[in-house]
């Protein structure tokens, strides 16, 4: 024992530390943040590696002595990461890897792999999703510098429930065009034991399958079922592929309400402030566009078209629209021979609405004055039919009575509310089979 001549204060508080560098064999004594000094350890060595507990603190057979304590801490300071060189990890229920690094100061820690794929890091622990033999690289670091230690894991493949996600749920096949193929697009996990994929389709005939590739030859809606199993489990994914033919094949209706044009074809309705007519004066329309407009006082302006015969198949009615107003406009409603109305369309208030025996909300939110290119795919057969806007499917919805399906044989479109205005780039009707 040597006497570091150090005065401490007696009978009030003060703040030792001490603080050593591991196999340096010496340490620094503080008093109340001051430095007395550098002083050799008593044991020194390969001793100075081994530390692994704090033995005591307090008084050894001496008389009248009193040490009263605030708080007692012992902390790493060096950026350090504690971690088994070689490790090894079982993909099932326990796939990460907690990594300790040193207590008492914040540090940085950072890591590199010779496998960029198949792990994640977060909060300082690894998580594992593929097997495979990684050999890491950490970085840490601290106020007091940096240190880099590195690693090996093994990752091995135990027993594991399949799963299987369907990258792409919804999808549209065009008989019309070159191409009448569709490829899944669907992810798997790895198992143990192999798991085994089949596919099974909704419909008989009308397709072929050659391996996770679908040929059409038929239009419809074709839900396909994509199974995953092992004898852990099994797990699925849905995909649904609407087949169409849009090459005008039967055309119904195709106007472009040109400037020239007129509207001789179909039956003009107007009462009251109601006007239909063809401008010019429409920002944004191709070459002219039909306008069914109502002023602040009651009127009605509507146009209708029958058909030669009702409705059959697979129907596709198509627009470019465009509303100035939040008035309700029917914008696509198709009619019986008589008042019953079978399947409407309507814009209202900034949202597009449906009625399958009740108005409903699309969820799909316009706005005015803007240009959108409406398309209802009609299962005449089924009784609904599929919504486009601007290309994207919104949603498939039923009629408003199915029972009337069968009589679907004309459009009527327009509004009498107040304050309506309605612009038509063009309307298509036509039968795809």
């Amino acid at each position: 024992w040597i006497n570091s001549e150090i005065a401490v204060p007696q009978d009030e508080f003060f703040t030792l530390k001490v603080i050593t560098t591991v196999m340096s064999g010496t340490f620094d004594i503080y008093v109340n943040d001051v430095n007395y000094g550098n002083y050799s350890l008593r044991t020194k060595g390969a001793a100075e590696a081994n530390v692994t507990r704090y033995a005591s603190q307090g008084i050894d057979s001496r008389i009248n002595q009193k040490i009263v304590f605030d708080y007692f801490k012992v902390y790493q300071v060096s950026p350090e990461l504690f971690v088994a060189p070689t490790n090894t990890i079982t993909l099932n229920l326990d796939n990460t890897l907690p990594l300790e690094v040193g207590q008492g100061l914040p540090i940085n820690l950072s890591l590199t792999a010779n496998i960029q794929t198949g792990w994640t890091f977060e909060n300082n622990i690894i998580t594992f999703t593929d097997e495979g033999t990684y050999l890491f690289t950490a970085n840490i670091e601290n106020v007091y510098g940096t240190s880099i230690k590195t690693f090996e894991v093994h990752v091995l493949l135990g027993d594991t429930m399949p799963v299987i996600t369907a990258n792409e749920v919804e999808a549209t096949v065009d008989l019309s065009g070159v191409s009448h193929d569709y490829q899944l697009d669907f992810t798997t996990n790895i198992t143990s034991p192999a798991s085994n994929l089949m596919i099974t389709v909704n419909s008989l005939d009308g397709y072929q399958i050659n391996n996770t590739l679908l040929s059409f030859s038929k239009t419809g809606v074709y839900e396909i079922t994509l199974t995953y199993e092992n004898t852990n489990g099994s797990d699925t994914a849905t995909v649904t592929v609407t087949v169409i033919k849009s090459a005008f094949t039967n055309t119904i209706i195709h106007d472009e309400f040109l400037t020239t044009g007129d509207l001789s074809n179909y039956t003009v309705t107007t009462t009251g402030s109601g006007q239909v007519s063809i401008t010019g004066s429409a920002i944004g329309a191709e070459d002219g566009a039909l306008l069914l407009s109502t002023s602040a006082t009651t009127g009605q302006a509507f146009i209708e078209m029958p058909f030669n015969a009702p409705l059959s198949g697979i129907v596709i009615a198509e627009a470019r629209i465009m509303v100035g107003s939040t008035s309700f406009s029917n914008v696509l409603f198709f009619y019986t021979s008589g008042t019953t109305i079978v399947a409407p369309l309507a814009f209202d208030s900034g949202l597009i609405r449906y009625h399958d025996g009740s108005w409903k909300s699309t969820g799909f939110n316009y706005d005015i004055n803007t240009w959108y290119t409406v398309k209802m795919v009609v299962d005449v057969d089924s009784k609904n039919y599929d919504l486009y806007v601007d290309n994207i499917k919104i949603g498939t919805y039923g009629f408003r009575t199915p029972a009337s399906s069968n009589d679907m044989i004309r459009f009527r479109n327009g509004s009498d509310k107040v304050n309506s205005s309605i612009y038509y780039d063009y309307i298509a009707l036509y039968e795809t089979e």
